[in-house]
């Protein structure tokens, strides 16, 4: 199913999966997507994977160039301090997706659709 995916649109379902499981959330919301794909613009992936309790030698992770502004990690930290916390949820349990209002979030912090879609197709032309 995930081999249409880049590497690092993996990265980020993977670390979706882990932070929403890790706070014990019953199903995936766009904020827990929101708050991965800034993990891994930002380059943060293996700190995230420490503060979860994984360990070892991460194969697979490059690191480059963020595309997103600054204010991305200030939104980071609001997403993760705004997500209630619950008993973890096993990562071999399925889990469902959800919406929520964080788009606009996004929107406010200067990040656009057509700005994330046009670094998607410089991606995918490399």
């Amino acid at each position: 199913m995930f081999d249409l995916y880049s590497e690092r649109a993996r990265q980020v379902i993977f670390i979706t999966r882990l932070e929403s499981g890790a706070r014990g959330a019953e199903m995936i919301g766009v904020e827990d997507l929101l708050a991965a794909l800034i993990v891994e613009d930002q380059n943060k992936i293996p700190e995230t994977l420490e503060m979860l309790g994984e360990t070892g030698n991460f194969i697979g992770l490059t690191t480059h160039q963020p595309f997103l502004p600054a204010a991305a990690t200030s939104l980071l930290e609001s997403i993760q301090q705004s997500l209630p916390q619950s008993q973890s949820i096993p990562t071999s349990a399925d889990m469902a997706t959800g919406s929520h209002q964080r788009v606009q979030a996004l929107r406010d912090a200067g990040i656009t659709e057509e700005q994330v879609l046009d670094v998607i197709r410089r991606e995918d032309q490399l």
